[in-house]
């Protein structure tokens, strides 16, 4: 490496969250998982904003940024228990129409494993295979690009971060704990011939095979008595809209396949808005629900703890307001248990003993509430979080253990009764 031929730009980790609160809530945030923080990077001199999110106009084929992450911090604290980043694509460059596409470029890195050991954890973002090559045998962990997206989009990175339930969560330094150094390439041309560079096929094959559930006895009972669930909730007569969760974002773009990446992305026109996928969680969303012309309806939704069928290690569903995917009040619903801390030896994976969350859930909203609050129409995702076995979603799109999303012109009583009785099921009422 001749590091007389880059611009060294040191830059800094801070806490997008923070950020978010500071604009009101007109502000398109991209359909954030509020269960989790962002923490996103500046570069000075460098980075630009879009609204709120911090980009990178411009990458050069030989540019790459690096990362140190002092993980001895984070457990001294023991405050953290989930931490991964993902790089994006973020929007689609010299168009008429401006696309914030917001689509992972390669498979999000987990750092799983890193939190419960003390070392200075290093990983490197680049498009050459020369730079990848002299990095990996440094020690380093490859986040890849592929070269023909950069003359397409900006580019941005996010990291997430969850925190033990029970410490008082006040972020860390992170300055102290994550450091990063863009260097920017003094020639904006390729060096090397093209196949010297990643290509979207390359970046694919490299991926980690996410497995299938296992199909034992504990799977096929939970998947049984949650479709029974949904088909007698299903026909019931008082139902006037209903609506499943979808492979993600495909009931929007005609087609039988989910968006998982920016390559899916591309794949229609104008290219699919990801809305910051992490390729560590499968997504399902439902089609756009209103519920003007239901102003005396309730809103109930239908959810599986997908932990208790060995399939996730914790799953959610957040309710957006449409079309702007700005979270709504109340509108986390969480199905699956949280990461335990990490000092407890079966981390990441929830103890099935300390494991209170019910396997069938029941959620209700008052159109009315609803509506008084500005919200006429919404739109749900349901993620399923890291596979059991390797920490990648299910390979499976077509799972059936998905949600359902119902509106009935009256509230369900004898019926929730019912189901009580026959299920571990919870039935919450929630108020915005």
């Amino acid at each position: 490496m001749n590091f007389n031929n880059y611009e060294i730009i040191d830059g800094f980790i801070y806490n997008l969250n923070n950020i978010v609160k500071l604009f009101n809530n007109d502000v398109n945030v991209y359909g954030p998982n509020t269960t989790v923080n962002y923490l996103g990077g500046i570069y000075p001199n460098l980075t630009t904003f879009s609204q709120i999110i911090p980009i990178i106009e411009e990458i050069y084929p030989d540019d790459f940024i690096l990362f140190e992450i002092n993980t001895s911090l984070l457990i001294k604290e023991n405050i953290v228990n989930l931490l991964s980043f993902t790089n994006y694509a973020f929007e689609i460059k010299d168009n008429i129409i401006k696309t914030k596409v917001f689509g992972s470029t390669d498979e999000t890195i987990q750092f799983f494993d890193k939190l419960k050991s003390n070392e200075i954890v290093k990983f490197c973002v680049c498009t050459s295979k020369i730079i990848a090559d002299y990095y990996s045998n440094n020690g380093y962990i490859i986040s890849k690009i592929s070269l023909n997206l950069l003359s397409m989009f900006s580019f941005n990175y996010l990291f997430r971060i969850g925190f033990n339930e029970s410490k008082n969560i006040n972020l860390l330094n992170l300055r102290e704990i994550i450091s990063t150094s863009y260097y920017r390439s003094k020639n904006k041309d390729s060096t090397f011939p093209n196949e010297y560079y990643y290509k979207p096929s390359e970046i694919i094959k490299s991926w980690q095979i996410p497995y299938l559930p296992l199909n034992n006895d504990i799977y096929k009972s939970v998947q049984l008595n949650f479709q029974n669930l949904k088909d007698f909730i299903s026909m019931n007569n008082k139902i006037v809209y209903k609506s499943p969760f979808f492979p993600y974002l495909s009931n929007f773009y005609n087609t039988d396949y989910a968006f998982q990446n920016v390559y899916d992305a591309l794949t229609v026109n104008p290219p699919a808005q990801l809305q910051a996928n992490d390729t560590g969680k499968l997504y399902y969303s439902t089609n756009f629900i209103n519920f003007k012309n239901y102003l005396d309806g309730y809103l109930y939704i239908v959810a599986l703890n997908h932990n208790s069928s060995n399939v996730s290690i914790t799953s959610n569903i957040q309710i957006y307001q449409a079309p702007n995917f700005t979270p709504i009040d109340n509108g986390t619903l969480l199905t699956g248990p949280d990461f335990p801390s990490t000092d407890l030896t079966y981390y990441p994976i929830p103890s099935i003993v300390n494991n209170t969350t019910p396997t069938y859930n029941i959620f209700c909203y008052s159109c009315k509430n609803l509506n008084s609050k500005g919200i006429n129409e919404v739109i749900m995702i349901e993620r399923l979080e890291y596979s059991l076995a390797n920490f990648y979603h299910p390979n499976n799109v077509l799972y059936q253990g998905t949600g359902y999303c119902y509106i009935f012109e009256e509230p369900l009583t004898s019926e929730l009764s019912y189901l009580k009785e026959k299920y571990n099921i919870d039935i919450q009422y929630i108020v915005l």
